[in-house]
């Protein structure tokens, strides 16, 4: 069985992913706690997990618009 390695992305305008610097995991369940990790204590939202053949496993939170300060 081939190892696969699991990578976080987020997106910063629409249709366009990017990695995120040192995020990349061995298990799908490690990538899920490290983009948990990055929803719950910075806030991040609009990411997604990806493995090495660019199948896409789960998405994360979406980000809020937001309207009138």
């Amino acid at each position: 069985m081939q190892n696969n390695t699991f990578t976080i992305q987020a997106t910063y305008h629409p249709n366009h992913w990017e990695p995120i610097e040192n995020a990349e995991y061995e298990t799908l369940a490690d990538a899920e706690a490290g983009m948990e990790d990055l929803e719950q204590n910075l806030g991040w939202r609009d990411m997604r997990i990806v493995d090495e053949t660019g199948h896409v496993w789960t998405y994360g939170e979406e980000g809020e618009e937001e309207e009138g300060a």
